[in-house]
Protein backbone atom coordinates (compact mmCIF):
# COMPACT_ATOMS: atom_id res chain seq x y z
CA UNK A 1 0.00 0.00 0.00
CA UNK A 2 2.62 2.23 1.14
CA UNK A 3 4.59 1.83 -2.86
CA UNK A 4 1.34 2.63 -4.72
CA UNK A 5 1.24 5.75 -2.94
CA UNK A 6 4.78 6.48 -3.33
CA UNK A 7 4.74 5.35 -7.20
CA UNK A 8 1.38 7.33 -8.04
CA UNK A 9 3.05 10.52 -5.85
CA UNK A 10 5.75 10.26 -8.18
CA UNK A 11 4.00 10.02 -11.40
CA UNK A 12 1.90 13.35 -10.54
CA UNK A 13 5.05 15.17 -9.39
CA UNK A 14 7.01 13.43 -12.73
CA UNK A 15 3.81 14.20 -15.08
CA UNK A 16 3.84 18.37 -13.52
CA UNK A 17 7.15 18.27 -14.01
CA UNK A 18 6.89 17.29 -18.10
CA UNK A 19 4.23 20.12 -18.25
CA UNK A 20 6.18 22.45 -17.23
CA UNK A 21 9.22 21.55 -19.77
CA UNK A 22 6.66 21.54 -22.20
CA UNK A 23 5.33 24.89 -21.66
CA UNK A 24 8.34 26.30 -21.25
CA UNK A 25 10.16 24.78 -24.35
CA UNK A 26 6.60 26.26 -26.34
CA UNK A 27 7.41 29.85 -24.50
CA UNK A 28 11.29 29.42 -25.29
CA UNK A 29 10.93 28.79 -29.24
CA UNK A 30 7.49 31.74 -29.96
CA UNK A 31 9.71 34.05 -27.90
CA UNK A 32 13.15 33.73 -30.06
CA UNK A 33 10.94 33.62 -33.15
CA UNK A 34 9.18 36.71 -31.98
CA UNK A 35 12.68 38.07 -31.41
CA UNK A 36 13.61 37.41 -34.74
CA UNK A 37 11.08 39.08 -36.52
CA UNK A 38 11.13 42.09 -34.60
CA UNK A 39 14.96 42.24 -35.03
CA UNK A 40 14.16 42.14 -38.57
CA UNK A 41 10.95 44.65 -38.51
CA UNK A 42 13.33 47.44 -36.91
CA UNK A 43 17.10 47.03 -38.21
CA UNK A 44 18.27 49.44 -41.23
CA UNK A 45 19.76 46.47 -43.09
CA UNK A 46 18.55 45.42 -46.48
CA UNK A 47 18.99 42.41 -47.95
CA UNK A 48 22.35 42.91 -49.22
CA UNK A 49 25.09 45.73 -48.22
CA UNK A 50 25.62 48.75 -49.56
CA UNK A 51 26.15 49.59 -52.42
CA UNK A 52 24.16 46.76 -53.64
CA UNK A 53 22.59 46.36 -56.86
CA UNK A 54 19.67 48.64 -57.80
CA UNK A 55 16.42 46.12 -59.75
CA UNK A 56 13.27 47.66 -61.64
CA UNK A 57 9.92 46.26 -61.01
CA UNK A 58 6.90 46.61 -62.91
CA UNK A 59 3.93 46.92 -60.61
CA UNK A 60 0.20 46.22 -62.25
CA UNK A 61 -3.17 47.38 -60.91
CA UNK A 62 -4.13 46.01 -58.01
CA UNK A 63 -1.92 44.46 -56.72
CA UNK A 64 -1.71 44.57 -52.99
CA UNK A 65 0.57 45.03 -50.41
CA UNK A 66 1.17 41.35 -49.58
CA UNK A 67 1.47 40.21 -53.56
CA UNK A 68 4.06 43.48 -53.64
CA UNK A 69 6.48 42.07 -50.88
CA UNK A 70 6.45 38.44 -52.50
CA UNK A 71 7.68 39.69 -55.47
CA UNK A 72 10.07 41.82 -54.12
CA UNK A 73 11.41 38.87 -51.89
CA UNK A 74 11.66 36.24 -54.61
CA UNK A 75 13.86 39.04 -56.24
CA UNK A 76 16.22 39.19 -53.28
CA UNK A 77 15.07 42.93 -52.67
CA UNK A 78 14.25 41.92 -49.26
CA UNK A 79 14.59 38.90 -47.06
CA UNK A 80 11.21 38.17 -45.83
CA UNK A 81 7.47 39.79 -47.14
CA UNK A 82 6.37 39.02 -43.60
CA UNK A 83 8.70 42.12 -42.31
CA UNK A 84 7.27 44.01 -45.03
CA UNK A 85 3.89 43.97 -45.10
CA UNK A 86 3.76 44.35 -41.36
CA UNK A 87 5.77 47.54 -41.78
CA UNK A 88 3.58 48.24 -44.49
CA UNK A 89 0.82 48.97 -41.09
CA UNK A 90 3.43 50.93 -39.47
CA UNK A 91 4.23 53.25 -42.28
CA UNK A 92 0.86 53.54 -43.32
CA UNK A 93 0.86 52.60 -47.22
CA UNK A 94 -2.34 50.91 -47.88
CA UNK A 95 -2.14 50.33 -51.74
CA UNK A 96 0.87 49.95 -54.64
CA UNK A 97 0.65 52.09 -56.86
CA UNK A 98 0.61 50.90 -60.44
CA UNK A 99 3.52 51.69 -62.11
CA UNK A 100 7.65 51.16 -62.34
CA UNK A 101 9.71 51.57 -59.55
CA UNK A 102 13.37 50.96 -58.79
CA UNK A 103 15.33 49.40 -55.69
CA UNK A 104 17.74 48.81 -54.52
CA UNK A 105 19.07 45.26 -52.62
CA UNK A 106 20.56 47.14 -50.12
CA UNK A 107 17.17 49.57 -49.31
CA UNK A 108 15.47 48.83 -45.83
CA UNK A 109 11.73 48.24 -45.47
CA UNK A 110 11.00 51.92 -44.63
CA UNK A 111 12.71 53.32 -47.79
CA UNK A 112 10.96 51.29 -50.02
CA UNK A 113 7.71 51.76 -48.72
CA UNK A 114 8.32 55.77 -48.80
CA UNK A 115 8.98 55.13 -52.09
CA UNK A 116 5.24 53.55 -52.98
CA UNK A 117 4.04 55.96 -50.79
CA UNK A 118 5.14 59.28 -52.30
CA UNK A 119 7.66 58.80 -54.87
CA UNK A 120 6.55 56.18 -57.12
CA UNK A 121 5.92 57.16 -60.92
CA UNK A 122 3.08 55.91 -62.36
CA UNK A 123 2.69 55.15 -66.00
CA UNK A 124 -0.12 58.47 -66.53
CA UNK A 125 3.00 60.42 -64.45
CA UNK A 126 5.43 59.30 -66.94
CA UNK A 127 3.56 60.36 -70.27
CA UNK A 128 2.44 63.23 -68.83
CA UNK A 129 6.10 64.52 -67.65
CA UNK A 130 7.73 63.88 -71.33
Amino acid sequence: MVRRKTSEGFARVMSKVLKYLVMFVVIYYFAAAAFVFGRQLFTDKGAAPAPGMDMTIEVTKNTSIKDFAKTLEEYGIINDDKVLWVESFIYEVKVVKPGTYTFNTSDNGEKILKVIKSEGKTDEEETTTE
